[in-house]
């Protein structure tokens, strides 16, 4: 008799009992698992202290560079702005803005239509400081709109277009304007070969012409009366390292200080002792027992975890500056006892950055210098060939498919097993069920004796 359900021939829970079995068995899957998740956690882990170091390393790499060099400006006056980079010259300097450079503009006469061709065809070429540049019309049409879209479809022409409506019988202007301010980018030329009638609306720098032009003007100002002439109305390569920015014209004089960025130097460096901060930070929680639940946490009682933390104390220790400091404790930066993160006493680094700002500077840059040294502290675990974290990470991603091959396995021999125990069970069941078939029969039998005898 075949029997569809294990347990149903002869009337035992026995699909309940495989399940049972089942569990059991896949209770020994829960030790592996227990130990992935283990290593998953202490692989984020490595991977969470590595970026805290990197992002250290990134602010040591700031301060190591250029911190110190960087300069602030200030202005005083509506005229102009002003910024200035690592290169540039402390001064003061008196800036009048007289004139403001502006972009050529050129108008062509009123057209009744901006649809209809203007001849059939045609080449137009824009002369801008002395180079000739040419706009083929033969596949784009001769309408206005569509010399506005040839022409500001080429974005390195020089020229933009836009057509204005002056409302007479005549209303559509072709309009064309340099994109750049100055009279080096204004157009000196301009020609249509193979059309005549688009020649006579737009030909210019020529006699005959009949488009009207508001010229290009080059922005002009004195520094310290000195006359300057600029093409844009940025200026550069006048003062070292400023970029002036023009906003409007005056009689008055605006003034520019050029300076040391202190604020600067100081952000830089509050940066940095914060990226510090944030590593210790991160060892601490990742690191950490609950003694109360007796929990632990990712590293708990690793050795690399406890190999930063002193590494990280090497960065403030056995330094050596060739200026009047040589600790850190001595610009206002101390560690705190209860926490061993560092603090910043804002008034004794100001005194330091005041009175000797280039010592304060050797502390931090130069081979042997703090930056340099917490860059060397991160390198050593941070490097993608041979940082400690990095090869911790790849061990431990190697323990972690060992253990999904573990896992893989013992999952199929635990479905062997429990096969070999429905195997049993089935033919178990098959078994009472045929017993109990011929239980009943011979009771059904020794019955009919029995009512036959008497």
């Amino acid at each position: 008799m075949a029997i569809s359900s294990i347990g149903v021939g002869s009337n035992l829970p026995l699909a309940e009992l495989l399940d049972n079995l089942r569990t059991s068995e896949e209770s020994k899957l829960t030790v592996i698992t227990t130990r992935q998740d283990s290593v998953n956690a202490r692989i984020t882990a490595y991977g969470q202290l590595k970026n805290e170091l990197t992002y250290m390393s990134t602010a040591a790499k700031t301060l190591s560079a250029d911190a110190f060099d960087s300069m602030k400006t200030t202005v005083v006056g509506s005229d102009f702005t002003a910024t200035a980079t690592t290169g540039a010259l402390a001064g003061d300097y008196r800036i009048k803005v007289n004139a403001l450079a502006t972009a050529q503009s050129l108008v062509m006469t009123g057209q009744a239509s901006r649809t209809e061709a203007i001849g059939s065809g045609g080449k137009i070429s824009f002369t801008i400081d002395g180079q000739s540049k040419e706009l083929d019309l033969a596949a784009t049409g001769t309408s206005l709109n569509d010399i506005v879209a040839a022409i500001n479809g080429q974005e390195n022409l020089g020229v933009r277009a836009t057509i204005l409506n002056n409302g007479s019988d005549t209303p559509y202007q072709l309009i064309l304007t340099s994109t750049k301010t100055g009279s080096d980018a204004a157009v000196t030329n301009i020609s249509v070969s193979g059309n005549t009638a688009l020649d006579a609306l737009m030909q210019f720098g020529s006699a005959g012409s009949t488009v009207t032009e508001s010229a290009a003007s080059n922005a002009s100002l004195e520094i310290n009366g000195v006359d300057i002439s600029s093409q844009s109305n940025t200026v550069t390569n006048v003062l070292d390292g400023v970029t002036l920015v023009l906003k409007g014209t005056s009689e008055t004089t605006n003034s520019l200080s050029v300076s040391g960025d202190a604020q600067g130097v100081k952000d830089a460096i509050k940066t940095f002792i914060d990226r510090y901060n944030d590593v210790l930070k991160k060892i601490k929680q990742v690191t950490a027992y609950d003694v109360e639940s007796q929990t632990t946490s990712a590293l708990t009682g690793d050795s690399l975890a406890r190999k930063i933390q002193g590494r990280m104390s090497d960065i403030l220790n056995n330094t050596s500056s060739a200026g009047a400091f040589s600790m850190l404790s001595q610009i206002g930066i101390r560690t705190d006892p209860s926490s061993g993160q560092l603090k910043i006493d804002d008034a004794v680094l100001n005194k330091a950055m005041l009175e000797k700002p280039a010592d304060v500077q050797a502390l931090f840059r130069g081979e042997s210098g703090v930056a340099a040294r917490a860059i060397d502290v991160a390198d050593s675990f941070t490097d993608a060939k041979a940082g400690l974290l990095v090869t911790a990470s790849e061990g431990a991603s190697k323990q972690l498919k060992d253990l999904e091959r573990q896992y893989t396995s013992a999952q199929a021999r635990i479905d062997a097993q429990v096969e070999v125990y429905r195997k049993q069970f089935a033919a178990m069941d098959a078994l009472v069920a045929q017993m109990n078939t011929t239980s009943s029969y011979l009771t059904q039998q020794l019955s009919l004796l029995g009512t036959s005898g008497s």
